[in-house]
């Protein structure tokens, strides 16, 4: 599955969307900028974030389009 990566600006927090544009990735507040940092194929890359459950983030990706996951998220 190809997914694009976000950092939310000024933090470490990530989100995976299948939107290229990042556009349906909600907002923790009101100022909140998602910056792109990759795109990437879910099926031939190592978990380099260390989720628990990748099979969480595929769930999230299937039912919502994005999966945020980070300390403030």
């Amino acid at each position: 599955m190809l997914v694009y990566l976000f950092r939310r600006k000024l933090t470490n927090d990530l989100a995976v969307t299948t939107d290229m544009t990042g556009r349906n990735i909600p907002a923790v507040t009101s100022s909140t900028d998602w910056l792109f940092v990759e795109a990437l194929d879910t099926s031939k890359f190592a978990n380099p974030w260390r989720i628990a459950d990748l099979q969480e983030v595929h769930r999230g990706l299937r039912a919502f389009g994005y999966h945020i996951f980070g300390a403030d998220c």
